[in-house]
């Protein structure tokens, strides 16, 4: 059966490539077997993140979308987590909306994997219909890490600041830090009335989704906004201090220089690097703060603006 699928793929996988590449307009295959719409269901599945959407409607087509649902369906039923990850994944790349209500009960998973394909798929089908419930289920013991939850929110097309604000009042935090910078990411101007709402939370986790919200907005705040990211140079959580030496990117003034001077001299390395590293993007002002930490008492500091100025003279 092996030697005989492999047969059938190299007959047909030259056109199914110029096809899905635009070299063709036609698919000049007629799957007359089962054993080859298999076949082309898994050149489907292989090449599947570079076919267009319209392309994938026409391979549905060629294959019978009877084949594909029943398939998909006796997948979804298995017991094996595999073919059930691979029917959830075909689901959302054929668009088919009879099993919208399956993959919603599937969020209940204790599979993460298997959570993230349904999660995916369900917002291929429905985008943001489902999102405050993938949001709470993935955060759910940590289910899924932030960076698949926020790969999830990407997906979502259109505006969907009110959605986001109205998780941002369920007052979960780690809820709230995720949101936060997707609401940042996504240059939602509303994320700013939150991130000053968060200058005074003591939750690092929060701090640091305020601090990369704001640096992907260009975000620099009223004074007190500034006033209060001076106290958190010393704060004691060296993350909070290394994403902020990365935002102080975007604060060009006299007082993200004196900042950054102090967080060159911090005694986390990330910090020192960072620091050194945005002084840098400050230019003449930046140039010679890292200057005179080189006559700095600490060794360190001196090292980190050395290498910094050093790395910049090879780069003139």
């Amino acid at each position: 059966m092996n030697k005989r699928k492999k047969q059938i793929k190299n007959l047909y996988e030259d056109s199914f490539l110029r096809f899905i590449t635009d070299q063709t307009d036609e698919l000049p295959i007629t799957p007359s077997t089962r054993l080859e719409q298999q076949v082309i269901h898994s050149l489907f599945s292989e090449y599947s993140s570079v076919i267009t959407r319209d392309k994938k409607r026409a391979l549905i087509e060629t294959l019978g979308n009877a084949f594909i649902v029943k398939r998909v369906e006796k997948f979804l039923n298995s017991k094996n987590t595999w073919k059930q990850k691979a029917a959830t994944y075909w689901v959302g790349e054929y668009e088919l909306s009879m099993f919208t209500d399956d993959l919603y009960h599937q969020l209940q998973t204790l599979d993460p994997e298997l959570l993230f394909v349904t999660s995916k798929s369900l917002i291929k089908l429905t985008n943001d219909q489902f999102l405050s419930d993938i949001l709470i289920t993935g955060t759910k013991r940590n289910r899924l890490s932030k960076s698949n939850l926020l790969a999830l929110l990407d997906l979502v097309e259109g505006d969907i600041s009110q959605a986001l604000n109205e998780m941002m009042d369920e007052h979960d935090t780690y809820i709230q830090t995720i949101v936060l910078e997707a609401m940042g990411r996504r240059r939602y101007v509303e994320a700013t009335t939150w991130i000053q709402s968060c200058l005074f939370e003591s939750e690092k986790e929060l701090k640091i989704a305020a601090l990369k919200a704001s640096r992907s907005l260009e975000y620099t705040g009223d004074d007190l906004f500034q006033s209060t990211l001076i106290d958190w140079v010393n704060d004691p959580d060296w993350e909070v201090r290394l994403f902020l030496s990365k935002y102080l990117q975007v604060m060009r003034n006299h007082r993200s220089i004196t900042m950054l001077t102090r967080l060159a001299s911090d005694q986390n390395w990330y910090v020192r690097y960072n620091a050194s590293q945005s002084l840098l993007a400050h230019g003449e002002e930046g140039i010679s703060a890292l200057l005179s930490l080189l006559s700095a008492e600490d060794p360190f500091t001196q090292d980190i603006a050395y290498a910094t100025l050093q790395k910049e003279a090879i780069h003139i």
